[in-house]
């Protein structure tokens, strides 16, 4: 990975690659989700807890993202969705 394909969140710390990827910029969030649909699921309105809907964090090389857990159909159900997991 080289340092320019890295994305900022300009209210907090995290960076994340990939352009699927989907990061919350709510002042009490600011988490980096796997994708589009996985951060629909967190917010549908406001901000819940990831782990509440049934996502799990992933370590990347880059830090965290929230994505798919097996018991919703993981990595199948976050290709499906157009999510990188």
């Amino acid at each position: 990975m080289r340092l320019s394909e890295l994305i900022a969140c300009g209210g907090c710390t995290e960076v994340w690659t990939g352009s699927s990827a989907a990061h919350c910029a709510a002042a009490d969030c600011h988490r980096t989700f796997s994708g589009p649909s996985a951060f629909d699921l967190h917010q549908p309105g406001e901000c819940r807890h990831p782990a509440d809907v049934g996502l799990v964090p992933r370590e990347r090389s880059w830090g965290t993202a929230w994505g798919w857990s097996d018991r919703n159909g993981g990595i199948l159900a976050g290709r499906l969705a157009g999510d990188l997991t």
